[in-house]
């Protein structure tokens, strides 16, 4: 079987240009300028989990501008456009994401009043809610971060005095409505740009701070905890005016990038500029990008092969004569391609990788006597992309790690099981895992350069049930007494298990589990043995109390207690014995590997437990003629390379002799 799909070059428009550090030909499967009537521009993208994407900006209306969303299919083609505005009000939007819900939600702020907004759409486009946030004055939203709860993050711009502008976090519900917000500053204006997760649940505000006694930008930083609480901040800086524009996060390593501009002073000529942080903010390298144009600026950044990133910006020193920039870069920085486009009058704003590998690019495009709207669907590098589902009932999983095997990168799938890895020429081996999952692997996947290779890879979900809360056991002073606990894998993937016993009173070593750790197959059951072995020293202390923690990679509840009550009894008594010769009911019945055979005897005396086929043919002795002392005994058959199909199990003392039915499915 074939587990991989080349898209190859056929359908990709090469676009040639100027070029600088290396020959770079950027294939584009699609690019698109949208015309609302008026000049018009689009500052953000996202990509959408139904498929297709959305951009957000604003479009001219009259003297005012009004903010604008758009929604393409996976082609381009537009879905349908909703303008946000009040009449002589000026809304832009600035930013762009969806929710959990499928919700989109675009940020911005509105001219008249400086103040900040967020509005709600369905996937069909029919606004749900539009909120302003108090106070106004300097107020501007530029950036959005989804929340797992279904709300989500808008990071703003606050004045909180004359001369001092600072970040503003607002927590918002799905509906829209702060649940509460932060403030963080300098002495200065700090002017906010992007909003990323950052590592160990914490969050990135990323902008720029300007000292208003010199004039003077710099990169800043804030990072918070999933609460909006400070935890430190970052001024990133010399004595050039150093103005953050976008910023991007590694997954594998929990860096930050941050690009934008660097110039001498205001109006001078200005070249493009970055620095990379690691998780815990301390700076790793800055490169500034010049390559002897006269002005270069970079407004978005995504990862790109190996921990590298790609740049999307404009070259040229006036809105009317810049031009499409596109650069490649290394981990370390250094630069691996750029390419310029042609034709002036354009440039890029935004930057995005989309599932596949590839990028998303949007911005403006003045043609016809006006700025149109204009994204470009760029072809993914090198590497291999997909969905994860499960091995056994196809649907998409979440959270799965995807690792090359000879690579340390790897990537996590998303809410619809996607996934990416941008990878170099060569054969690869692809294996999924996580706390969560058992893993598959696909070999001999091949990746040609400049290409990407769809491969969807399965893995194993485990889904433990347990119908225990507590387990009840009576045991002889002196001596062991147990109970079954009974667990059942009713998912797709292995249930890794193990336990932990915890006498609470008395504090002694009387509680075990046996066994005490393992795995179950699916569909398969385990039923362990839960052992009391007291000795109370005639202190009068018959009821001990005690806990069972079973430990799995049965997500989310990888951890469940059960309570264990035993009830000791005196060193004369014993407990009551089976009153009769009996073989109970197996558990489980059909069964997949392996099956709990249980039977009591009333007394003493030698017993056989055999299996037969349909037949009469003995095809197992499961105990021969073996002399056994009165109770109840146990005993865990496993198939093995049986055929599948009816079974009889017999148990007999010589005397007497009960049957039943086993049904085995391989």
């Amino acid at each position: 079987m074939r587990h991989f799909i080349v898209i190859c070059g056929f359908a990709c428009l090469i676009l040639s240009g100027v070029f600088q550090s290396a020959i770079a030909e950027i294939d584009t499967l699609w690019t698109r300028t949208y015309n609302f009537g008026t000049a018009s521009s689009f500052y953000a993208a996202t990509e959408l989990q139904s498929g297709g994407f959305a951009a957000a900006g604003f479009k001219l209306n009259g003297s005012y501008d009004d903010a604008v969303i758009l929604k393409v299919d996976p082609l381009g083609d537009s879905s349908w456009a909703q303008i946000y505005g009040e009449v002589g009000s000026g809304e832009r939007a600035f930013d762009i994401a969806e929710l959990n819900n499928g919700t989109l939600v675009i940020c911005g702020y509105s001219l008249s009043t400086l103040s900040s907004f967020v509005a709600g759409y369905t996937p069909n486009g029919e606004q749900l809610f539009a909120n302003n946030f108090d106070p106004p004055g300097a107020s501007q939203a530029s950036a959005i971060l989804p929340a797992e709860d279904g709300g989500f993050w808008v990071l703003a711009r606050k004045n909180v005095s004359g001369n001092e502008l600072d970040f503003w976090l607002i927590r918002c519900d799905q509906n829209g409505d702060s649940l509460f917000s932060r403030t963080f500053g300098t002495p200065g204006f700090d002017i906010p740009d992007e909003i990323l997760p950052g590592f160990d649940n914490t969050i990135e505000l990323i902008g720029s701070a300007r000292d208003t006694t010199n004039d003077r930008y710099s990169f800043y930083q804030v990072t918070t905890d999933l609460d909006g609480n400070f935890i430190r901040q970052n001024v990133i800086g010399g004595p050039r005016w150093e103005q953050a524009f976008a910023a991007t996060h590694d997954t594998t390593t929990g860096d930050i990038l941050i690009t934008g501009e660097i110039r001498d002073t205001v109006g001078a000529d200005r070249n493009a500029l970055a620095v990379r942080l690691n998780f815990a903010g301390e700076e790793l390298w800055t490169r500034e990008y010049s390559g002897g144009r006269l002005s270069e600026r970079i407004g978005g950044v995504a990862p790109y092969l190996e921990g590298g990133a790609m740049y999307a910006g404009q070259t040229g020193g006036s809105v009317s004569s810049s031009q499409l920039w596109l650069m490649s870069v290394g981990s370390s920085g250094d630069t691996i391609w750029t390419w310029t486009g042609t034709e002036t009058g354009r440039n890029f704003e935004d930057l995005i990788r989309v599932a596949d590998g590839g990028f998303i690019a949007c911005g403006r495009a003045f043609i016809g006597g006006f700025d149109k709207g204009l994204i470009w669907r760029i072809s993914p590098p090198s590497g291999i992309s997909g969905i994860v589902r499960d091995r056994v009932t196809g649907e998409v999983v979440a959270g799965v790690r995807v690792q090359a095997a000879e690579l340390p990168q790897y990537s996590l799938s998303d809410t619809v099981g996607r996934f990416t890895l941008s990878l170099p020429a060569g054969n690869y081996t692809l294996f999924t895992g996580g706390p969560c999952f058992s893993g598959d692997t696909l070999h001999d996947i091949e990746v040609i350069a400049n290409e990407n290779t769809l491969s969807d890879i399965t893995v194993g979900v485990a889904h433990m049930t347990m119908l225990h809360s507590t387990i009840n056991v009576l045991a002889p002073n002196r001596s062991i007494g147990h109970s079954d606990l009974v667990v059942h894998n009713a998912g797709s993937g292995d249930l890794v298990y193990s336990f932990e016993s915890i006498p609470l009173y008395p504090a002694e070593d009387w509680l075990r589990v046996d066994p005490p750790a393992g795995r179950v197959a699916p569909g398969d059951s385990l039923v362990a043995q839960v052992i009391v072995e007291a000795d109370t020293t005639d202190d009068g202390t018959y009821d001990y109390f005690g806990q069972i923690r079973l430990h799995s990679n049965s997500c989310p509840d990888t951890l469940i207690v059960v309570e264990v009550l035993a009830v000791i009894l005196d060193a004369g008594e014993t407990p009551a014995l089976p009153a009769e010769f009996a073989l109970y009911p197996a558990y489980p019945n059909p069964f997949n590997s392996t099956t709990n055979i249980r039977f009591g005897i009333d007394r003493e005396t030698n017993v056989s437990l055999t299996l037969y086929d349909v037949t009469g043919r003995q095809v197992a002795s499961l105990i021969n003629n073996q002399r056994l002392a009165a109770g109840e005994h146990n005993l865990r058959f496993q198939a093995g390379n049986l055929a599948s199909g009816l079974y009889f199990v017999n148990l007999n003392d010589n005397s007497r002799s009960q049957t039943q039915r086993l049904l085995y499915i391989r």
